[in-house]
């Protein structure tokens, strides 16, 4: 029987985010299994730097504090590309929300995505973290 093992590095973050678990994938992606990354959107900022998804696919967001009430998304085929809007069939895919609440979102709109980056309706007022939740596929 082979057994597929998914590498990771844990980080514990106590002091900002409650005991909250970082991990980072180092080793071959497991479908179905969770990771945690984090996106910083920078003070008097909208945008977040980019993300790898590196064979995730974002399922749910949890935000700490926002100035913006609503958060989308752009997506590039490179790191240093350029990036443009995620669009589904209905438009724009956006996240409305509030602090400290924990949103999920539909995968499907971020399936076959490499690189994101979350983008706030209004400049921040603070650097603001963003936590990614990932699932394997």
């Amino acid at each position: 029987m082979k057994m597929f093992l998914s590498l990771v590095t844990v980080f514990f973050l106590h002091a900002c985010c409650g005991g909250l678990a970082l991990a980072y994938p180092t080793g071959p992606v497991k479908p179905g299994s969770l990771i945690i990354k984090t996106a910083v959107i920078p003070n008097a900022g909208t945008t977040s730097a980019a993300i790898d998804l590196q064979g995730y696919t974002l399922v749910g967001l949890r935000v700490a504090t926002m100035t913006g009430t609503a958060i989308t998304y752009t997506m590039s085929d490179t790191f240093a590309g350029t990036y443009v809007a995620v669009h589904n069939s209905s438009g724009a895919v956006s996240t409305t929300v509030a602090d400290d609440l924990y949103y999920a979102v539909d995968s499907n709109n971020f399936k076959g995505l490499q690189f994101i980056k979350l983008v706030s309706g209004s400049s921040e007022g603070a650097e603001r973290t963003v936590y990614l939740y990932l699932r394997g596929i």
